[in-house]
């Protein structure tokens, strides 16, 4: 986990990470920064259905893949800082809850909310479907 602020470089890097992963046809659903209060740091979330489909082994090398032709010095993301889930995962639907967005790329913050009872400390949402 990445921990501290979320950063312009952290914000960019899950942007053209995201834009890869697409290129990839990894039918990302979700993509998002979540901030973890009890960790104090910040993990990137993507939710595919190849999880399920190809195994998460198979979910990471593509990641790790594209990852690689990221610029990520600046920012420091490796892909230990990455997540990958099925987009049935518990966090994805709370989030889904209360935003949504269109397929392409966004950015939207999302930070000190309840959501059916849960507190999201911090969230910075691309993409959910």
């Amino acid at each position: 986990m990445v921990a501290g602020t979320l950063t312009a470089e952290m914000q960019s890097v899950g942007a053209e990470l995201t834009k890869r992963l697409d290129e990839a046809a990894l039918n990302v659903r979700a993509a998002f920064w979540l901030y973890d209060a009890e960790h104090r740091g910040w993990r990137l979330v993507f939710a595919t259905p190849k999880v399920r489909s190809e195994g998460p082994k198979q979910v990471y090398k593509t990641i790790q893949s594209a990852l690689s032709k990221v610029e990520t010095a600046e920012s420091g993301v490796s892909l230990q800082d990455v997540a990958a889930t099925a987009p049935d995962d518990p966090v994805v639907g709370l989030l889904r809850a209360a935003l949504r967005s269109v397929p392409g790329i966004s950015g939207v913050r999302f930070s000190g909310s309840a959501i059916k009872g849960v507190l999201v400390s911090d969230a910075y949402v691309y993409r959910l479907m």
